[in-house]
């Protein structure tokens, strides 16, 4: 279901669902307290490197989410 997402998102130029990809993908950091980039980052190990790639995550999810309700 979610590759199928993934390709619908894609070819109706939906940016608002890769807002919720980047919402849900926080959430689940926020909850497991380790973070993906290109290897993980654990909070307790790496705090802030953890929270700016999270912020990240949520800046980007905002910005999806209404960059189409502005359109």
């Amino acid at each position: 279901m979610g590759v199928g997402l993934v390709m619908l998102g894609l070819l109706m130029d939906w940016h608002w669902l890769w807002g919720i990809f980047f919402l849900l993908w926080a959430l689940s950091d926020l909850r497991s307290e380790v973070t993906y980039l290109f290897e993980p980052i654990y909070k307790k190990t790496n705090p802030l490197l953890y929270w700016l790639i999270l912020m990240i995550w949520l800046g980007l999810s905002v910005y999806s989410i209404f960059s189409y309700v502005a359109y």
